[in-house]
């Protein structure tokens, strides 16, 4: 992976969300990383995370919105339990902007006989290409426009097989309609491999987000990464089980100080119903901000610096 230093292109000024277009300053404070909504899903590798208690999940973003949270994106792409139109129903009743996403999850997510894994890249590139200009596919008979705001794609830490075929008709997709591409990585595990990848076809690195990047605490890569002007998402700070006192906040007041404050975005990757019970349990989404930004404030961390971390950063990937 090369040292060469770039910088972050000049964005549009509108985002997609499941409402429609709006402009990117009425984004706030935005989690990057989260599902709201996750339906069952029959006959999978691997048991899936379920979301789908509307009441809760509605009063849960309400709450958010009260605490100043104001959009999220969904990372749960077709068929692996995503529902466009819940996700446009709970915006609409919660007021927080949601951001879906086209794309591929890991296959064990997916039912043993599924579409996405059947389809060539062409096939796939324009798949996701309809759900960015004319809707996501669950919803084209809903008589609603939903369209999905990005692409996901997972890297397993190889690229083969399907995996790559649909990690090229993802990057088709997002060269034909200017979406950004959010990366599931395995904690950050073997990250080399896709970033040559990328820069070999000379994908705009402002316009792929790595994910859970800090469950791989090394400061170098995250720094290099930076300089490529890739954009990494934290999230590990609920998880004690990874540590966040020692791995996670010393790693981003590292990325602060160094001056790669504008590379980061803070999630919170609430995987599971129970996850957001847990999380109701501590004062909701809103509050997890909110207490970030307050341990910040503590070191003296200035707000032009917090907001990009919690917000900001968000925005500028997003927009077209």
């Amino acid at each position: 992976m090369s040292k060469k230093l770039s910088k972050k292109n000049k964005r549009g000024s509108y985002i997609s969300t499941v409402c429609g277009r709006i402009e990117k300053n009425k984004l706030g404070i935005t989690d990057p990383h989260t599902h709201i909504w996750i339906e069952d899903v029959l006959d999978t590798l691997y048991p899936c995370p379920v979301i789908k208690d509307f009441s809760f999940i509605k009063s849960e973003l309400i709450n958010y919105k009260t605490c100043k949270g104001d959009s999220v994106i969904d990372c749960q792409p077709f068929e692996c339990g995503r529902n466009g139109n819940k996700l446009y129903e709970l915006s609409i009743e919660s007021g927080v902007n949601v951001i879906a996403v086209t794309g591929f999850h890991k296959r064990q997510y997916y039912p043993n006989v599924s579409k996405i894994w059947k389809m060539s890249k062409k096939e796939a590139s324009d798949f996701f290409i309809k759900e960015i200009q004319t809707g996501l596919e669950e919803t084209i008979n809903s008589g609603k426009t939903i369209k999905a705001g990005a692409i996901k794609i997972a890297f397993i830490g190889k690229l083969e097989n399907q995996y790559l075929a649909l990690t090229e008709a993802a990057l088709a997709a997002a060269a034909k309609t200017d979406r950004p591409i959010i990366v599931h990585t395995e904690k950050g595990y073997n990250i080399e491999l896709l970033v040559d990848f990328l820069r070999e076809r000379k994908i705009d690195c402002s316009k792929v987000l790595l994910c859970h990047m800090d469950k791989r605490n090394n400061f170098d890569l995250h720094k290099l990464l930076a300089h490529n002007s890739f954009y990494l998402e934290y999230d590990t700070f609920l998880r004690q089980k990874y540590n966040p006192q020692e791995n996670a906040w010393p790693l981003l007041i590292n990325m602060i100080k160094n001056g790669y404050y504008k590379s980061v975005m803070i999630g919170s990757d609430i995987s599971g119903i129970d996850m957001w019970r847990s999380i109701n349990k501590n004062f909701g989404l809103g509050s997890y901000f909110n207490k970030i930004k307050e341990k910040l404030f503590s070191m003296e961390i200035g707000s032009d610096i917090v907001d990009r971390l919690v917000g900001k950063n968000v925005s500028d990937f997003l927009a077209d």
